[in-house]
């Protein structure tokens, strides 16, 4: 058939790269036989190759209407349509190929690019990332690898998701950038008004800002829009302490570990809590829990040992100082082992006075113990003193006679002997 010659001839033309003739062959063949789908399709490609863009969608465009299923031709016509800023028309036309064969690689490729026209970032990467899985699949690694670098690119230029934002304003907090900090929060809650975790963290910065009362709404409004979140009343105990509301905090710290009764954390943070108020033993009770739970962390045996120091056991604070520059000097963290070591021995000076100190009362103790038993009771002094007119160095000299002849006798008794004998003479 004449059609066939002159199609045969048009692919041979356009194989080597002479598209002018290829078109012409095409177009003879075309007029043979105008429905000659495939004729159209060919010198679409041909007049692309040419420049002429609008002459290749007539062709795809005629080409598709002969046969709807020519999948080469809704994909020639996306690509022109790209070329051409027509971004919607690509689309369509790289869908249709798509849902004429759903392995159609090159169409998923295609849309991966047109979205990335009209700055749809992440239903690109979509694309991107559907045509590499294909290519991997068809073993096709150097494509695979082109998808995966255009996914890497754009990934850069996606706006930061609600985590990623939330992640970095915590890092400012920690790098003490509150101002900075303060602003992305305040964005953060325009856009989302019952965001708990950011409420919660306002809360925070503003605390460190000075804003102690709205810091404190801010964390109240973070409880109310998230009451099981641990982390949120968590962190309104911790604000509460250092604001100056202790019991507060204690009430919070309890009310956590109620639902949660394994968390160090919040033993560690009651137990400073109850440090503030004044309650050591109950703080020593908390670390002990603490610790308990977490024996290998050297901080809770300072903590313990600080509460301890407090509380004036000086013996237990050593042990426990003991205990962490052991774990510090084991992990080679010289600060706080300089440090623990400087507290054993400045509680080491204060054990020992402490120690002083309780051996004087006890002597003075014992002196008044001794002092008590030595005299008799007050009634059996002052009835021998009236006896001898007040004259305590008469009385004593009486009572040194009746101990020389009466040895081995209590000195009440001896006081007694004198008075009978005084009383005796007197009748």
């Amino acid at each position: 058939m004449e059609q066939e010659s002159y199609y045969n001839q048009g692919l041979e033309k356009a194989k080597a790269g002479d598209y002018q003739a290829a078109v012409n062959h095409f177009s003879r063949a075309l007029q043979e036989d105008p429905e000659f789908a495939e004729a159209h399709y060919r010198r679409g490609l041909a007049l692309f190759d040419l420049g002429d863009r609008q002459g290749a969608i007539a062709d795809y465009t005629s080409a598709i209407e002969i046969q709807p299923s020519l999948i080469a031709a809704h994909f020639g016509r996306s690509l022109v349509r790209l070329g051409i800023k027509d971004i919607q028309g690509s689309i369509e036309d790289a869908k249709q190929a798509i849902s004429i064969d759903s392995s159609y690689v090159s169409a998923y490729r295609l849309l991966g690019k047109a979205y990335e026209q009209i700055n749809h970032i992440a239903t690109a990467i979509g694309y991107h990332e559907q045509a590499a899985t294909l290519y991997l699949q068809q073993q096709d690694e150097i494509n695979c690898r082109r998808c995966l670098e255009s996914i890497k690119q754009l990934k850069t230029l996606l706006p930061p998701s609600a985590e990623d934002f939330f992640t970095q304003i915590v890092q400012k907090v920690k790098a003490g950038e509150y101002p900075k900090a303060l602003a992305d929060l305040n964005f953060l809650i325009q856009t989302d008004p019952k965001n708990a975790k950011a409420y919660c963290m306002r809360g925070v910065v503003l605390c460190r800002l000075g804003n102690q009362r709205e810091a404190i709404q801010d964390l109240n409004l973070a409880i109310d829009f998230d009451p099981d979140d641990p982390e949120v009343r968590m962190s309104r105990a911790m604000i509460r302490a250092e604001i100056g509301d202790p019991q507060g905090a204690v009430d919070d710290f309890s009310q956590l570990l109620q639902d949660t009764p394994k968390w160090v954390e919040a033993y560690v943070g009651r137990g400073l809590a109850h440090s503030k108020l004044g309650d050591y033993r109950q703080s020593i009770e908390d670390f002990s829990r603490a610790i308990s739970l977490k024996s290998d962390d050297p901080n809770l045996y300072g903590d313990r040992a600080v509460a301890r120091q407090k509380f004036g056991d000086f013996q237990g604070s050593i042990a426990d100082y003991q205990q962490a520059v052991n774990m510090w000097l084991d992990r080679g963290n010289w600060t706080s082992y300089q440090q623990g070591l400087e507290q054993i021995k400045n509680l080491r000076i204060a054990l020992q006075k402490q120690q002083q100190q309780q051996s004087q009362e006890t002597a003075r103790a014992f002196q008044t113990t001794q002092f008590l038993e030595f005299f008799p009771s007050i009634e059996v002094q002052n009835q021998l003193l009236s006896l001898v007119g007040g004259n305590l160095e008469i009385a004593q000299r009486l009572i040194d006679i009746a101990r020389q002849d009466y040895p081995d006798m209590t000195e009440e008794w001896y006081w007694k002997k004198v008075i009978f004998d005084l009383e005796g003479d007197r009748n």
